[in-house]
């Protein structure tokens, strides 16, 4: 049987296996970077003032402006002026999805996969 050399530290014993695999864990850990924020992160609001939608690094999350519930949530990217948003519609129980084109800083022009068109103005 191998023994292992003890460190004292305040009356307490521990071995140095031990004190070695800790450090050797911490210094392993890392966090995941954040995801980068696009120039579309923030708040809008439907053209109908009926729900504001939330995009924030990547999620895609929408509210009834007149109860504050959730009615769809989902996720989004962002590549150049083009926007494509996938969500899943809570009240109607379906997925949906929209190719957006970003017009200026401030106005995004959506046709979701049925043809339906909507904008979203930045808030």
């Amino acid at each position: 049987m191998r023994r292992f050399r003890c460190v004292r530290s305040g009356g307490v014993a521990w071995p140095t296996a031990v004190f070695l695999a800790m450090a050797l864990v911490a210094a392993s850990c890392q966090t995941a970077p954040p995801a980068r924020t696009t120039g579309i992160d923030g708040s809008w609001v439907s053209a109908d003032n009926v729900y504001t939608a939330s995009l924030s690094r990547g999620r895609f999350e929408a509210r009834a402006n007149d109860t504050g519930g959730l009615i769809s949530q989902g996720s989004y990217t962002h590549t150049g002026g083009k926007v494509t948003i996938n969500w899943f519609g809570i009240v109607s129980g379906k997925d949906n999805s929209a190719q957006c084109d970003l017009v200026g800083s401030s106005l995004l022009q959506c046709t979701d996969e049925m043809g339906n068109e909507f904008a979203l103005r930045r808030l």
